[in-house]
């Protein structure tokens, strides 16, 4: 039994950057091994182990097979007769096809430690487009600082065409579209992400809405990149896929605080101020004004925001005459008439 660090973590030593992340490759072994060696199986659809101590995942060496649609459509062959470079070549991408052994020795069979020196992108095989979720994934790795100048190569092309052509695009789940989505936010050149989607037609039906990209690199919230590409494609992303909830919160009273800013009809500025609750979401409008993009009137919100603050409810708590809730809205009536 020998085990190798893959992938990512190589990748990334190769370019001279620490990377937290181990990819563990178990070759000559099958599951009872595992067990026996006190392994702790995880994997649903292919075998992955904790190690029994340090809880770091293991995955038996691996073939797989397309057998049916989207990137769950495929079966697994793992045991001990898998080599390292079989279980190489299923990789995505060259760069990520690369192992090293317990004493550092490296196994490169597709030479992706020259792709990673001519800074390319480059699939492993043909087989790159059996699973669409690759377009996506890099896309992603796009968004990485160490990675977002490097080409694609004429065959990277050609197989992203053939994800794009057979629309099994459509065939991915919406929680991992958004997945890949929050993921490329998180990281610092986020609008690569866009870009490559853009550029390589992979827009149906996910991002069919996404028609402009607007400089995303010099914001360091997620939520904040979130709503700025909103804001540039009219809040229409996201409908087809789970947008995080924090996400989707943030982005409703961005649209809020914009029909705020241009309504000038008194009673439909109440009711909009009701359903932005500025004291609950106060931490958010604040965030929220300082985003240019969106074209807030600033002034004018803060002072509706300001006079509506300075209103002394507690007034009406002595008061059973008449619905509380109706001298609410008429107090906040009257000072949004006299700051407006």
């Amino acid at each position: 039994m020998k085990i190798y660090k893959v992938g990512g973590s190589v990748r990334d030593n190769l370019l001279g950057i620490h990377s937290h992340e181990k990819d563990w490759v178990v070759v000559g072994a099958n599951p009872e091994i595992m067990l026996n060696l006190g392994y702790i199986p995880v994997g649903n659809n292919f075998p992955v182990f904790l190690h029994p101590k340090t809880k770091e995942e293991y995955a038996l060496a691996r073939t797989e097979k397309k057998t049916g649609v989207g990137y769950k459509g495929f079966t697994f062959f793992a045991d001990d007769s898998v080599t390292i470079e079989e279980d190489l070549q299923r990789r995505d991408l060259t760069i990520n096809a690369i192992a090293e052994d317990q004493n550092g020795a490296r196994i490169d069979p597709l030479n992706g430690s020259s792709d990673i020196k001519k800074k390319i992108f480059r699939n492993a095989s043909s087989a790159f487009s059996e699973d669409p979720l690759r377009a996506f994934r890099v896309a992603r790795l796009s968004t990485l600082e160490h990675l977002h100048d490097f080409k694609i190569a004429k065959s990277l092309i050609t197989a992203l065409n053939e994800i794009k052509l057979s629309g099994e695009l459509a065939n991915l789940s919406a929680e991992r579209v958004w997945q890949e989505t929050e993921k490329a936010l998180l990281n610092p050149r986020s609008s690569n992400f866009f870009k490559f989607i853009l550029k390589f037609g992979l827009t149906e039906p996910w991002f069919t809405a996404l028609k402009v990209v607007p400089n995303l690199d010099n914001i360091k919230n997620p939520e904040t990149k979130w709503i700025t590409l909103q804001a540039s494609n009219n809040f229409a992303l996201g409908k087809g896929f789970l947008v995080a909830k924090n996400y989707k919160i943030l982005e409703t009273l961005a649209q809020k605080l914009i029909n705020l800013s241009k309504e000038n009809n008194h009673e439909k500025i109440v009711n909009i101020c009701k359903k932005l609750n500025f004291q609950r979401n106060e931490l958010q409008i604040n965030r929220l004004l300082e985003i240019k993009s969106l074209k807030i009137n600033v002034n004018k919100v803060r002072k509706i925001k300001e006079s509506i603050a300075a209103l002394d409810f507690t007034l009406l708590s002595s008061n059973t005459s008449r619905d509380v809730r109706l001298l609410k809205n008429e107090m906040i009536l009257k000072t949004i008439k006299k700051c407006i």
